[in-house]
């Protein structure tokens, strides 16, 4: 079996990731509206079920600011699907507690994440891109109160919530923080100043010469790429003695993707127990990329994957 290995470190920055799981999470059925079922161990999303889930921001390290974020991902993991189809995401503006909130309480809804999850095997990770959204909680943290997972008919799918214990997956928001700077150097020694020399005699002026002829245009210089295309970096966690696949699409705003892969977190310490047994599209029509990994060791291994998206 082929092995691959992802070299990409020149692109990315000096930076730490941190790990952020879901501590509250609860299903809101509309055909139950006054009952609560935040102790239930799946979380059902279809047209008339919602899911709501949110996270603790205060693990990140003091003085952590919407600047210091190089990149966010938001990973959940299916472990069942009815029906394949489309899940929307909406930021959660108003507060909520897991052990009452109902679809007769659902908390007030603000702006869409503006991602696309297509969701289509069940028992596999995806993963949607949060930078901006986790930049705006560190921003304003008063409207860090999570987020809502909602589809429309027929689609119906279930992620893990935070007390399953058959797969044990809940839905985890992975923060990478910008490296600090590094210490500044010393200055140098200033060297000794020359010798300044003596000015020459000023030389007459000549007259103006004729204007030239104006010479033809030249062909137009190639187009830049800048803005064309988009790299992204997703980080997560694959538990010991497992398979894992993860999935990530391409935004709206560069929807081809020409390129990615998958690997160990640490390229330092990467090691022989995992082992990359595909990585390629999502499918023919070139939406984004998967990948599955294989952790053969028996303790939790950091993983990475990027993608590499055009207009």
């Amino acid at each position: 079996m082929k092995r691959y290995t992802l070299l990409l470190a020149a692109l990315i920055p000096a930076a730490h990731a941190i790990d952020l799981p879901a501590v509250a999470d609860a299903a809101l059925r509309t055909a139950q509206p006054a009952s609560n079922f935040g102790a239930l161990p799946q979380l059902q999303v279809d047209n008339a079920t919602h899911a709501v889930i949110r996270f603790d921001l205060t693990a990140l390290p003091p003085g952590a600011t919407a600047a210091s974020v190089a990149s966010a991902s938001l990973r959940l993991f299916v472990n069942r699907v009815v029906t394949p189809g489309n899940v929307n995401l909406s930021r959660v503006e108003s507060p909520w507690t897991e052990s009452t909130v109902t679809a007769a309480t659902m908390p007030t809804l603000g702006a869409g994440l503006n991602a696309s999850l297509q969701v289509t095997d069940a028992n596999m990770y995806y993963i949607v891109d949060a930078t901006e959204l986790v930049r705006g909680w560190l921003t304003a943290p008063s409207t860090a109160h999570g987020i809502l997972l909602t589809a429309a008919s027929p689609t119906t799918v279930f992620f893990d919530s935070k007390e399953s214990t058959a797969t044990s997956h809940p839905a985890t928001l992975t923060v990478v923080l910008n490296g600090p700077p590094g210490p500044k150097g010393d200055t140098g020694a200033q060297g000794p100043q020359g010798i300044q020399g003596i000015q020459g005699p000023r030389g007459f002026t000549g007259a103006t010469g004729a204007t030239g002829a104006t010479g033809a245009t030249g062909p137009a210089g190639p187009s830049t790429l800048n803005g064309l295309i988009l790299h992204s970096r997703f980080d997560y966690s694959i538990v010991g003695n497992y398979t894992s696949w993860a999935s990530v699409n391409c935004p709206p705003s560069h929807p081809i993707v020409i390129g990615g892969g998958c690997g160990h977190r640490d390229s330092n310490g990467a090691s022989d127990d995992i082992k990359v047994n595909y990585t390629g599209p999502t499918s023919s029509s070139g939406a984004g990329w998967r990948c599955m990994v294989e952790n053969t060791s028996g303790d939790s291994r950091a993983l990475v994957m990027y993608t590499i998206c055009a207009k």
